[in-house]
């Protein structure tokens, strides 16, 4: 009996212990095997991945080159060294294609019939042309891996025009690979002969204990440190390679460069014939993948452990079979008791969970009737569970109740597999709930489906907090759609994640257009990238941005916009960029027209004032000082009347603002002085400026120096009214004069008197002295009138000899006579000529208003009537002295 605990611990520990090693194995082999798999498939698409970007850049370059190669191949780019046009034509094509493809670093065209070159290539991130002899040294940087392609271009005979040189940066395409790299293994790419343009990483680097760069003859090549790796490559194009400490996995690509070389002479590749690869002819990319200290637990471990499982396992049978015959009934007997008090435990652990789960649980077999339920379940649908054990669905419930609780089960048993369905109905007590319910096989031992396991969950409260979200979203929605901003939202590939309607319309694209794509499907490039890089500078700094940017919309129409960018975050915590604009193109526009008007108003020709209600200066132009004499500083914050007359300041100003009110303007002549006293005319048009609610508040008047133009305005007037020789009034002053002063005395009751007077024997002078000597004593006449006379009486000469005056307020005839006695007798005294001394005598006649006549007409007929009378009667004659 000593031995008994040993051999009841043998037939329970060992098989057990078996059973479980060995399925560990099996699982743990079966893992590894399935994650080796996905390692490989993963390195595979990797290496197709940078097999495909590699081999978009070269393409590119190749369409890039045969671009250049006409270029350079037309007649009037390539002439010959005399054609200096062309080379400029050229070089400027060149230019362009260069700041175009940042990735060039060099364009290069060497001459055959001249020997001389032409080079653009990229100084301080800008490209710079250069002209001249093909240098001696290297005309490459060292320190920036890059790749040259070198073109041979010939003409249609045959003969050799020059060669074509193009520098492409690998930066970005080594960079670009690098993050398509497999996450285990290092990728390397290698030339055709076996160095190194993209190294692998660190960890690789330890096994391969070397790197090297393009042109770096001191450092060990792949072909060197794996000559026989190197040696499959080059054989097979492309596979997978296993070494002793990993596995490579590689690629060759031929390259696209029909007639050029590219990377010291590397021509176009092709397969051969029989189907090798020439490596010469292409670049390789491979992923080495080191063994690591599991791969060799593996290898050299997991069969040593097989065997010793199976050792083991033959162990414990054999001890089995020792001690299984001494203990068979008692062991039977205790595995029995065991098993059925296991058996009891679990179908009441099992109940228990069943019955205290608060999900409602429903089990159907394949014929429709309910195997089981919890009594979650039988309170949801309000039956009791011993009502609804052993029936059948359609028994039990009614086809409403099998609608809201998805008991419908024909399709389920078709094809068996879990589903979810999403389902509403009332429940026990009335309540609308929505449901999902998981419908899962229940299988029997062997496998075979035994009928459904139907788990309800209520989901009520969830929809409700959906729609109270979906509500809140559409509320938001109509908010900004009611914004009259434009108003969108971009993720951090600058794709539109949202507009409202007022950015629709401002942009002229739909909202389906516009959700979902970028900038560059909907606006011009150059405004794109503009638009890029603010919005990278928001996304860096995650500050509020406000910058002016212009932007065309689908009409084609270009809008000056303010834009206020910031980043926002959604739930996942995904940071976005909201932006608002506000279209400040009419405001721009303004602005120009602003400078226009300050432009026209500091450089018009007239003088602008402008002037508060009160009448102080708010603004002068340059035409103003210029004309006023006085400075800026001077005149701003004065009073406008400092510039009028003294007299006349205060009631020309109410004048002024009077018309303004009455009438919108006002428009006169105003006499001002200047700075230094001096007087002159302005023409002053007037007009006020009102507010928002009609007030006047500011007055601007428009000053025109008319000083000149009056003065010409005077003296012809004077002209038109007096005689050019004497300055007498001419006949036309004469009779206004008459008639004025008619009008004058018909209102006062006075007298008018009109004296006509002829000189005596006038023409005998003209004849004998000349015309000369005959004006000089016309003018001396008139001199003597004018004295005699008062300054209120107008004197005038009409005729060739023949004067008259006019003597307004007469009281008598007799005051007329008299003063026809002084003319007389001033006349008769001699006058001094030029020649000689004369005397004269003069024949006059006088009318009187109202005695002798009622209007101008009558009083100067019978004025002349008395004046001839007189002549014929006795003339005074006339006497010239020696």
């Amino acid at each position: 009996m000593a031995g008994q605990p040993w051999r009841r611990f043998l037939e329970r520990f060992l098989p057990a212990a078996v059973i479980i090693l060995v399925g560990f194995a099996i699982v743990v082999v079966d893992r590894w095997k399935s994650l080796e798999d996905h390692d490989y498939r993963a390195t595979v698409q990797a290496i197709d991945v940078q097999s495909a970007m590699i081999d978009a850049s070269l393409r590119s370059v190749a369409a890039d080159l045969a671009t250049i190669s006409h270029w350079v191949d037309g007649d009037d780019l390539n002439a010959g060294s005399s054609n200096i046009d062309g080379k400029h034509r050229l070089s400027d094509a060149l230019l362009a294609f260069a700041s175009s493809k940042n990735d060039y670093t060099m364009f290069r065209w060497v001459d055959a019939r001249d020997g001389r070159e032409l080079r653009v290539e990229r100084t301080d991130d800008r490209p710079v042309v250069k002209f001249g002899a093909v240098p001696s040294g290297p005309t490459n940087r060292l320190d920036v891996p890059f790749i040259r392609i070198v073109q041979r271009l010939a003409d249609e005979h045959g003969n050799d025009q020059g060669v074509l040189t193009v520098d492409l940066a690998l930066a970005g395409l080594l960079d670009a690979l690098r993050r398509a790299a497999p996450e285990v293994g290092g990728v390397m790419v290698l030339d055709s002969h076996g160095n190194w343009i993209e190294s692998p990483n660190s960890a690789v680097e330890l096994h391969l204990a070397a790197k090297s760069v393009i042109g770096d003859p001191r450092g060990t090549s792949f072909a060197a440190l794996r000559p026989d790796a190197w040696a499959t490559i080059r054989q097979t194009g492309s596979g997978l390679y296993r070494d002793t400490d990993g596995t490579f996995l590689y690629a060759t690509l031929p390259f696209p460069f029909a007639g050029g070389t590219i990377a010291n002479s590397i021509d176009l590749a092709q397969p051969a014939a029989d189907g090798t690869f020439d490596p010469d002819e292409g670049w390789t990319i491979a992923v080495f993948r080191p063994d690591t200290p599991i791969s060799l637990l593996r290898d050299h471990l997991i069969r040593p452990a097989l065997l010793a499982g199976a050792m083991l396992s033959l162990a414990a049978v054999l001890c089995l079979l020792l001690g299984r015959e001494g203990a068979r009934r008692s062991q039977a007997t205790s595995q029995l008791a065991e098993a059925e008090r296991a058996l009891r435990d679990s179908v009441v652990f099992n109940q228990t969970l069943l019955e205290n789960l608060p999900t409602p649980v429903f089990f159907v077999d394949t014929d429709g009737r309910c195997l089981d339920c919890n009594q979650a379940f039988a309170d949801l649908v309000g039956r009791a569970r011993a009502s609804l054990v052993g029936k059948s669905v359609r028994d039990a419930f009614s086809p409403s109740e099998e609608a809201a609780f998805c008991l419908k089960n024909d399709d389920f048993f078709a094809k068996p597999e879990r589903r979810i369905y999403e389902t509403s109905g009332h429940d026990a007590e009335g309540n609308l709930r929505h449901w999902l319910v998981v419908k899962s096989p229940l299988n029997d031992a062997e496998g075979a489906a035994r009928g459904l396991i139907a788990i309800t969950i209520d989901v009520t409260e969830h929809k409700a907090a959906e729609e109270v979200l979906a509500r809140s979203h559409a509320f938001f929605r109509q908010v900004l759609d009611a914004i009259p901003q434009p108003v969108f939202v971009k993720d951090r590939q600058h794709r539109m994640v949202f507009v409202n309607d007022a950015a629709c319309d401002f942009f002229g694209y739909p909202r389906e257009r516009l959700v979902g794509t970028d900038d560059t499907e909907c606006f011009l490039e150059e405004q794109c990238a503009v638009f890029r890089k603010i919005d990278n500078l928001v996304f860096t700094h995650r500050q509020v941005n406000l910058n002016e940017e212009v932007i065309t919309n689908a009409a084609g129409r270009e809008h000056v916009i303010l834009t206020k960018k910031s980043v926002i975050f959604d739930k996942p915590g995904n940071d976005m960029l909201v932006g608002i604009i506000t279209d400040i193109t009419e405001r721009k526009e303004a602005e120009k027209m602003l400078l226009l008007s300050a432009e026209v108003f500091e450089n018009c020709s007239e003088g602008i004032l402008i002037t508060d209600d009160q009448g102080i200066i708010l603004s002068v132009n340059r035409a103003l000082i210029e004309m006023s004499g006085y400075s800026s500083d001077e005149l701003i914050g004065s009073d406008a009347r400092m510039l009028s007359l003294d007299r006349q300041a205060v009631d020309l100003f109410m004048t002024i603002t009077a018309a303004v009110a009455d009438r919108g303007r006002w428009k006169g002549e105003v006499v001002n002085r200047r700075k230094n006293g001096e007087i002159y005319v302005v023409e002053m048009p007037t007009f006020a400026v009102r507010d928002d609610r009609g007030t006047i508040c500011r007055y601007i008047a428009l000053l025109n120096d008319i000083t000149e133009r009056k003065s010409h305005e005077d003296r012809i007037r004077y002209l038109a009214q007096h005689d050019f020789l004497t300055g007498l009034a001419n006949r036309a002053l004469l009779y206004d004069r008459i008639e004025h002063d008619i009008l004058h005395a018909q209102r006062n009751a006075r007298k008018v008197a009109i004296l006509v007077l002829d000189l005596d024997r006038f023409k005998e002078i003209n004849d004998t002295w000349g015309h000369a000597t005959g004006d000089q004593l016309l003018t001396q006449v008139g001199q003597r009138l004018r004295s005699v006379v008062r300054q209120t009486d107008t004197v005038s000469r009409f005729g060739g000899d023949e004067f008259a005056i006019v003597l307004p307020d007469v009281h008598e005839r007799q005051d007329a006579e008299r003063i026809a006695a002084k003319i007389t007798a001033e006349l008769s005294r001699p006058f001094c000529l030029d020649h000689v001394r004369a005397e004269i005598g003069v024949s006059l006649g006088i009318a009187v208003y109202p005695d002798d006549g009622y209007d101008r007409e009558g009083l100067c007929r019978h004025a002349d009537t008395e004046m001839y009378r007189t002549k014929a009667q006795h003339r005074n004659g006339m006497r010239l002295l020696g």
